[in-house]
């Protein structure tokens, strides 16, 4: 079974997210304020990614957004 390479990557890039956003609240509780904002910071470069390949992969499909269908 063979996994296309760009979802897989966004996919990671999602989950690797929620890990660093998780970590950032046990941190932020925990009291670690110059952690928490670097986990915090990591997280949104991280979705950012994520945001990035998945909007170059359906625009590689041709796929439109539904926002650009109500134009």
């Amino acid at each position: 079974m063979s996994l296309p390479i760009l979802p897989t990557i966004s996919t990671f890039f999602i989950v690797l997210s929620a890990v660093l956003i998780a970590i950032g609240w046990v941190l932020i509780s925990k009291r670690k304020i110059e952690a928490h904002k670097k986990v915090m910071i990591a997280g949104a470069i991280s979705a950012l990614i994520f945001s990035s390949s998945t909007h170059h992969v359906r625009s590689s499909l041709g796929t439109r957004h539904s926002v650009d269908r109500m134009i």
